[in-house]
């Protein structure tokens, strides 16, 4: 997958001085989907594979939970 998430956290300073939201790369996909939707262009990351992976992440959450 070339560019890909990394693309969208540039360099990566000391985890200390960076929020949770950044250090989990929420911050760049947000900043890639508005830069997308600003100039109209296709985003890296189809709809359908974020959803499906969105599904994937609570699954795992609710089975953590319930053991």
């Amino acid at each position: 997958m070339a560019g890909g998430v990394r693309s969208w956290r540039g360099p990566a300073p000391v985890a200390g001085w960076q929020t949770t939201l950044e250090q989990r790369g929420f911050v760049g996909c947000a900043r890639h989907f508005i830069e997308c939707v600003q100039n109209q262009t296709v985003p890296e990351t189809a709809g359908e594979q974020a959803l499906l992976a969105q599904r994937i992440v609570e699954k795992l959450w609710r089975d953590a939970i319930s053991e």
